[in-house]
């Protein structure tokens, strides 16, 4: 009885389809003083689930990047948060940068968000929040957001909007917002960088925080295409009748 709840239980969790097959992956934390070797540490794992932490440093320069992949039934989310912190001096700069590559397995659905909000101690430098999302087999490029800040004391962008008081500029296929399809077989690169950068002057230094998402339903799995859903119902189904058998002969 045991080993059959058991082997039930394990196909519950193998019923969660996993829409998007991570080809290379690499996360980069990055923290520069701009005197000698900057700090950095990478993560460049492929597999779902996986939670991990990455962190540099060099001298008052710091980016710390928190990875978290995760599957559950038809939703895939990929999670980045990010914290970063640089000195005061002319181009100490701070980054968390996210550069994937993968293959859509089903045709998809992706939402990404974000948002990077950065505290100044005395005097704006520079703010930089980009992502982007290409197709790879057509060659197009699905979405392109970009925002820089250079003269805004703690400043806030959110991702998709055109919040920098330098640069801004959103463009891409679906440029009217940042969700759109994944083409079954297609590969895809998706990139993120956010950064803090002493410029054009010295300063006192700033920190700053936020993340960048991409969550992937499959809509096959969704609309019953994939057995994952009719596996579910039946597996739970013989769960309760084995635990209602069980306590009926106990």
């Amino acid at each position: 009885m045991n080993r059959i709840v058991m082997g039930l239980s394990y196909l519950l969790l193998a019923a969660n389809v996993y829409a998007i097959n991570i080809t290379s992956n690499n996360v980069v934390a990055i923290a520069n003083d701009r005197i000698g070797v900057a700090g950095t540490d990478t993560f460049s794992g492929t597999t779902v689930p996986s939670i991990s932490s990455i962190e540099a440093v060099d001298s008052g320069n710091g980016s710390r990047v928190d990875i978290d992949y995760s599957v559950s039934a038809n939703l895939s989310t990929f999670s980045h948060s990010f914290s970063l912190r640089r000195g005061g001096g002319l181009q100490e700069t701070s980054q968390a940068i996210v550069n994937m590559y993968f293959t859509a397995d089903l045709n998809d659905t992706f939402f990404i968000d974000g948002f990077f909000g950065v505290t100044h101690m005395d005097s704006p430098g520079e703010v930089y929040y980009r992502s982007t999302l290409e197709d790879l087999t057509t060659g197009t490029l699905l979405f392109d957001s970009l925002q820089v800040s250079r003269n805004t004391v703690d400043e806030f962008l959110d991702l998709g909007a055109l919040g920098g008081d330098s640069t801004n500029s959103f463009s891409g296929s679906v440029s009217s917002s940042l969700s759109g399809d994944l083409i079954n077989g297609h590969q895809y690169r998706w990139f993120s960088n956010a950064s803090i950068y002493g410029f054009p002057d010295a300063d006192q230094g700033a920190v700053g925080s936020g993340q960048v998402t991409m969550r992937v339903i499959s809509e096959e799995a969704a609309h019953g295409v994939s057995d994952g859903g009719s596996t579910i119902t039946l597996a739970y189904l013989a769960l309760l009748f084995l635990f209602a058998f069980r306590r009926k002969i106990l």
